[in-house]
């Protein structure tokens, strides 16, 4: 054993001791606390320690669920919180060693497979969903469209119902808290202490029998940390969403305590990601991280559907393609030639092309699962690259049949797959060429910089690979903008193209951040010799833009967004 390794297993061993003395519901509404803080995480005095606090807090509670012996404790002091935190640290940085110094004895660092492998195994292990709700909820109702009797038949409930479930409880939530917050506001406040002392009620110990339900859900609040994220069945409005469905789908997506034997490993699965509902008894459950319900739900169908007769791989790979289509065509408003199905040689189909105005957008579809990266870079590599060629340089390859016709700058046929003439290309009339590969899976760093995996053509630029949540949030950013919206998207695209072979960065949005935030900035570092480093937070654009209303169908509080009426407590 490595000394890495060996090391990583002690202070994954003390972590553990660390967790398990606290009795499980505490615990768990303890860090699901910590988990609504996270808008705020740099100024929380309990996050600002964790580089990764998503995955960090669900692998503490993971823990403290698997321990062998159940904990009492009931207090977590922040020397005690600190210390857990520093030991959550301490895990990703060994995991960082174990893979950055791997290294079989007798032979030389592998360097070229281990500055890929890191950061891969690190952004699939570190980083929670990063879809908006609306993008969940979306991908929940379509995908499983003809399953839904299948689903009803054995869960006792429809695909549609997970969603109706979410906005149920988050509804709930947010009515705990704005009725908490109420008196937060000075006047209201002011207006409520005046009306007592004009009473003669001096003393403020006799406000208590005057205060309202609001100012007894503020104390509630303050003293209970589970007050906003333990529901019970009763708080279910039975008229808006069942109690029968409440329980089957907390129930479906709740996970309890099971003692584990041996060490617990972040990167072994994790019972919360998979149910982030605790069950604390009958009819009794704790939100352990309310937006996480989406991404579980969708997993659980999925998984289910896949034992089932009807091919739910090949909708979902149908349904990204035609995703992919209609947020073009929103994003262009009908003022492109869409094509769809098409071919250039009789033989091959190709998913879309896009003409407009001198603009071509050779697009790819490709929805293949990313597996979960292994601990060994060099086993990890070869599944990497396996999945990555199957996405992304399959994609590129497609493309690359129609590119190629436009780069011989002769006149070219689009067919049916009949044989039947759809239009006649003339290469001269569209200067600006991209190719497109949009995935259904996040591959991160590889994908934001496809220099260090891609094999190109000699003749050709890279591809732009995004994840197609990123493509559709990018695209409704720019389409906000109105005027000159196509011309954006060309210019971003441009500069884009030269950002591989020397940019770190895994999120698509920070890029695209830089480019809203800095246009000039985003084009000198593309033409940068040396690596481009892109902390977070340039994705604030994008999240400003979010709050005020993107855009999306059936957006959320759309309304209220738009007239600066709301606030939030969770944001993507």
């Amino acid at each position: 054993m490595n000394t890495s390794a060996s090391k990583l297993e002690s202070i994954t061993a003390l972590l553990m001791e660390k967790c398990a003395p606290y009795e499980t519901t505490y615990f768990l509404t303890y860090l699901g606390s910590l988990l609504l803080a996270l808008p705020k995480r740099k100024e929380h005095p309990g996050l600002r320690k964790l580089l990764s606090p998503l995955r960090q807090i669900f692998y503490a509670g993971s823990l403290n669920m698997q321990s062998k012996v159940p904990g009492t404790r009931t207090d977590v002091s922040k020397e005690a919180w600190d210390e857990i935190a520093d030991l959550l640290q301490a895990v990703e940085v060994e995991y960082s060693k174990n893979i950055g110094f791997y290294q079989i004895e007798g032979e030389p660092l592998d360097y070229e497979k281990i500055k890929v492998v890191l950061p891969t195994f690190l952004s699939y292990f570190c980083s929670g969903p990063l879809s908006y709700q609306e993008q969940e909820m979306e991908r929940i109702m379509r995908t499983f469209v003809h399953f839904e009797k299948t689903i009803y038949n054995s869960m006792g409930v429809y695909p549609q119902d997970f969603v109706a479930y979410y906005e149920h409880l988050d509804s709930l939530m947010n009515k705990k808290l704005n009725k908490a917050i109420y008196y937060a506001h000075p006047d209201r406040w002011k207006a409520f202490t005046d009306a007592c002392l004009a009473k003669g009620l001096d003393d403020p110990k006799d406000w208590v029998a005057e205060a309202p339900e609001e100012i007894h859900a503020y104390a509630q609040l303050m003293q209970d940390p589970g007050y906003l994220i333990v529901v019970k069945t009763e708080d279910i409005d039975d008229e808006q969403f069942t109690r029968a469905k409440f329980r089957i789908i907390s129930d479906l997506l709740s996970s309890q305590r099971l003692p584990a034997d041996g060490l617990i490993f972040y990167t072994k699965e994790n019972p919360l990601l998979e149910k982030p509902v605790f069950k604390i008894e009958e009819d009794t459950y704790l939100l352990f991280f309310q937006k996480h319900i989406l991404d579980a739900a969708y997993k659980l169908l999925f998984n289910f559907c896949k034992k089932e007769p009807g091919q739910v791989t090949k909708h979902r790979d149908t349904l990204l393609e035609t995703k992919t289509a209609e947020i073009f065509e929103k994003f262009f408003k009908n003022g492109a030639f869409i094509y769809k199905g098409y071919y250039v040689d009789g033989k091959a189909e190709q998913d879309i092309l896009i003409l407009h105005r001198g603009l071509a957008l050779i697009i790819e579809c490709k929805a293949t699962n990313f597996r979960e990266p292994l601990r060994d870079p060099l086993r990890a590599y070869t599944r990497l690259k396996t999945d990555f060629d199957a996405n992304v340089q399959y994609g590129y390859n497609q493309t690359y049949r129609v590119k190629s016709r436009f780069m011989a700058g002769q006149p070219f046929n689009l067919t049916d797959k009949n044989g039947n003439m759809l239009y006649k290309v003339n290469p001269k009339r569209y200067p600006d060429v991209f190719s497109v590969v949009v995935t259904l899976s996040r591959f991160g760093m590889i994908e934001t910089d496809l220099g260090a995996m891609l094999s190109i053509n000699d003749d050709d630029q890279y591809p732009w690979a995004v994840n197609i949540d990123d493509l559709e949030a990018i695209l409704l950013v720019l389409a906000k903008e109105n005027k000159h919206r196509a011309g954006r998207l060309k210019d971003y695209l441009t500069h884009r193209e030269n950002y591989h072979n020397h940019l770190i960065c895994d999120d698509e949005l920070e890029l695209f951040g830089l480019f809203l935030t800095n246009r000039q900035q985003y084009e000198k570092m593309s033409a940068a010799e040396d690596y481009v480093v892109l902390e977070p937070g340039y994705t604030a654009p994008v999240e400003k833009a979010y709050r005020e209303g993107l855009g999306f169908e059936n957006e959320r509080y759309y309304e209220e967004k738009i007239s600066r009426k709301i606030g939030f407590m969770y944001e993507s």
